[in-house]
Parts: structure tokens; sequence; C-alpha cells
């Protein structure tokens, strides 16, 4: 969702940490300040293919999340927004809505259960601050 959002860049050079978590992909400035930047695809629970060209950066938490390909956004009325149905217990923790068009139906990342997994990594993950 936008407002989880605060900025989108693409094509930035991350710092690694040794010792981090596979997840974290280190620390990326950005506006005169250093962010954890972390593998969207990893966290979701994909292998990492290759290395993130996007990085976008969230509202609430000091946090970035990498990934290979950005489409665009999407601009759609509430009623196009629905529950996951038939989500079973072990289905993917991180998709709880969908948006549906008539041409497409797109999962809705919940942000705030990527937050979660990212405090359970342990002490190799830099938590995200809000």
């Amino acid at each position: 969702r936008i407002a989880e959002v605060s900025g989108l860049y693409s094509g930035r050079a991350v710092t690694w940490l040794p010792g981090s978590v596979p997840e974290l992909l280190g620390l990326l400035g950005l506006r005169g300040a250093l962010f954890p930047a972390y593998d969207l695809r990893r966290l979701l629970g994909y292998p990492q293919a290759v290395a993130p060209h996007w990085f976008v950066v969230m509202a609430h938490a000091r946090v970035v999340l990498g990934f290979e390909q950005f489409d665009g956004h999407l601009r759609v009325p509430r009623g196009s927004i629905g529950a996951v149905q038939g989500r079973a217990a072990d289905g993917p923790r991180f998709i709880r809505e969908v948006v549906r068009t008539d041409d497409f139906v797109r999962p809705i990342i919940h942000v705030p259960s990527l937050f979660e997994a990212i405090a359970a990594l342990g002490p190799g993950a830099v938590r995200p601050k809000e």
C-alpha cells in the first residue's frame, strides 16, 4: 500500500555487513541516513536470484526492502481489495489480501508481518526502528 512507502530508489549500492543473516543485504545510504536493507525475496521464503535493483523505503520503520523488478503501482477502488479466500494455516503468512482487476489478481504483502519476520531473524539482523 502506498501509505506504507516513503520512497522508491533504483540502482543503489548496498554495503554488505559481515556476519549478518542471509536476508540482510547490508546497509543502504539514503537521504543522509543509513538504513538496513533486506532482500524481499528471501523474507518471503524464496531463494535469492539476482541482486535487487529496486529499493523501497518503508514509511513507519527505518528499513529498506530490495527486489529485482518494479512493474508499477496501481490505484484501485477499495472494493477491488479482498481477503485471501481459504488461506490455510500454513499458507503464505505475508499475503492476507489480494487486489482484483478485470485483467489480473495480485497479492498484497502484509508489511507488519514482514517486520515481525525481520525481528525474529536473530542477533545478525538489524531491527526495524519506528
